[in-house]
């Protein structure tokens, strides 16, 4: 959270004191106090108050601006905008079932609004380790490494050995810090498609005309899917804290082939 809010108030200095805004404060600066050795109260405290206020609409205009420049990745950006439109939409979606009372309805909005918020620190998170990896590696590529044949020097084969396992090594370490910030894209994604798969469900049986009974009971079941789904999404937030990054993922088995053995005394 100390990176995240470091890179906001950087993002809004930057906007903030961009020369040309400068200069707009710098002359009302002056305004303010031509008006106040004028010897005419009236005069000087108008100079102030319209200082004032030309400054705080610079103040909210660097704010608003700033909050579009906070990621550094327009991908991890444009993937937040789409968390904040579908929390929009499924609070609208909520909003048209609020007055039917259906039990328990009223915890949803707020799993809601907390995930968003850990999907947003997440995002953040890894926007800010890909921009580190940027500035670190940034275009490089591992080179090829391949021992000439017929070297018959023993020290230069064990150099080129040598050569070769570090590129594992940092092949290793990379493909950890992608995954990690990949993992949290696919998180958001999961976190997307869940509301709209509620919120059109939600729209179905706000649409449908068939029995109240076989509604409540079909929608309640599907709150309760999506609360797991989110539960799911909760838990993996938890564990992912983006240094270290989880060790492991579990994996389904690949299913064995039957390899059938024809032997020569079997045959007819």
């Amino acid at each position: 959270m100390d990176e995240i809010r470091r890179r906001d108030e950087e993002v809004f200095r930057r906007q903030f004191l961009s020369p040309g805004r400068v200069v707009v404060m710098a002359l009302m600066v002056c305004l303010a106090a031509l008006t106040l050795t004028a010897h005419n109260p009236v005069a000087g405290f108008m100079g102030i108050i319209t200082g004032a206020a030309v400054i705080g609409a610079i103040a909210s205009a660097a704010s608003r601006e700033a909050k579009e420049k906070r990621f550094h990745s327009q991908r991890l950006r444009q993937q937040w905008a789409l968390c904040e439109e579908r929390v929009k939409r499924f609070h609208d979606a909520a909003g048209a079932l609020r007055k039917r009372g259906l039990v328990d309805f009223q915890e949803l909005p707020v799993t809601v609004e907390k995930l968003s918020k850990e999907i947003y620190i997440a995002l953040r998170k890894a926007d800010l380790i890909q921009e580190e990896v940027v500035q670190s590696e940034g275009s490089l590529r591992v080179p090829n490494v391949q021992m000439p044949t017929g070297m018959p020097d023993a020290q230069s084969q064990e150099l080129y050995r040598l050569a070769d396992r570090n590129i594992a090594e940092y092949q290793q370490h990379w493909k950890s810090v992608v995954s990690g910030i990949q993992r949290t894209e696919a998180q958001s994604v999961v976190f997307v498609t869940t509301l709209d798969a509620l919120r059109i469900r939600m729209l179905n049986y706000r649409l449908a005309g068939r029995s109240p009974e076989v509604e409540n009971r079909e929608f309640l079941g599907v709150i309760t899917e999506a609360k797991m789904q989110f539960a799911a999404i909760d838990k993996a937030l938890d564990e992912l804290e983006m240094t270290p990054y989880p060790q492991t993922v579990t994996f389904l088995p690949p299913i064995p082939t039957a390899v059938v053995e024809e032997h020569p005394e079997g045959r007819q």
